[in-house]
């Protein structure tokens, strides 16, 4: 962990395969109103933990802000939890495994999205290679909880075994903040 590595959200309005920016906008707002809940800066590290031991500390680095309309348009930042860990997903998963969300899961599947390989990306059809479960904490009193809500989604994964592919759970807690990705064969 002696590398510095930086994650920008407005990566989010990269090019990136399974996200239109129109969901782009608004995993980011997500993403800043859960960071500015806590008074987080551009610059904070986002510790990044598989449930074995720590992996990395990213700062998160974004240049936008939010208005009082995007405020009011949210409400209360725990309405905004589950797509600001969307939008942690969409910028940790790539960074840290082989994979990049192509397409949104059927409810019932037991996960949140396909996932295909980033050397694909420029391809004009994808192949599901693997599988993505997420799930948000705006403020956990402690690591615990996280733990527990990984556990929860790792089992969760189980009803689209099926499938033979890897399933990841990414568990982002908003608070710390921090990131758990666990992979599961």
């Amino acid at each position: 962990m002696s590398e510095e590595i930086t994650l920008e959200l407005e990566t989010l309005f990269a090019d990136l395969p399974g996200l239109p920016r129109s969901f782009a906008s608004l995993y980011y707002e997500a993403l800043l109103l859960c960071l500015e809940y806590h008074v987080h800066v551009p610059g904070v590290e986002c510790g990044v933990y598989s449930l074995e031991a720590p992996m990395a500390k990213p700062k998160l680095l974004w240049s936008g802000s939010l208005d009082d309309r995007i405020r009011r348009a949210w409400g209360a930042a725990a309405n905004a939890i589950a797509d600001a860990a969307v939008g942690m997903a969409y910028l940790i998963t790539p960074l840290f495994t082989e994979y990049t969300v192509i397409e949104c899961a059927n409810v019932g599947d037991g996960i949140d999205y396909w996932l295909g390989l980033k050397s694909e990306a420029n391809q004009l059809t994808f192949q599901r290679r693997g599988r993505l479960e997420v799930s948000g904490i705006l403020d956990s009193a402690s690591r615990s909880r996280v733990t527990q809500r990984v556990r929860e989604k790792l089992e969760q994964t189980k009803r689209s075994d099926y499938t033979g592919l890897p399933a990841y759970v990414v568990v982002a807690e908003f608070s710390a903040p921090l990131v758990v990705l666990e992979k599961r064969e």
